[in-house]
């Protein structure tokens, strides 16, 4: 199930899912459109447990969203996918950032994410 960040679970998107629930079809949702303005993540959660009766748990979560999306914290993997704008302000392809596995790796993994946290803190003083 596919639902867009800004819209929510649409009428379509609802009829899809009682035939997958009639038919005991698992069921992964993915929120997308996450790089434009749309609604909170949390609001989000709260509308498809609540509409659809189910029990979510994320697998990432965004960083920013619309003009300010940095990329994704991927939950299970332990990583971030960051992303940059590049030509006409389209998104690029993201960059992995996993926490480093030898003591050497460190340090540059720390001014990566010191320089990460830095723009996430601007784009929220902008506001």
């Amino acid at each position: 199930m596919v639902l867009d960040a800004a819209k929510g679970i649409e009428e379509q998107t609802r009829k899809l899912f009682e035939v997958c629930r009639l038919r005991d079809v698992p069921i992964i949702t993915f929120v997308n459109k996450l790089d434009r303005e749309g609604r909170d993540p949390f609001d989000l959660l709260d509308e498809i447990e609540q509409s659809l009766a189910l029990d979510v748990t994320p697998a990432s979560w965004p960083i920013g969203m619309g003009r300010d999306f940095l990329g994704t914290y991927d939950l299970f993997a332990d990583a971030l996918l960051l992303f940059e704008r590049g030509v006409h302000d389209r998104v690029t392809e993201p960059r992995l950032l996993q926490w480093p596995r030898r003591p050497e790796s460190c340090s540059s993994f720390l001014k990566i994410s010191v320089s990460l946290l830095n723009r996430v803190r601007q784009s929220l003083i902008v506001r």
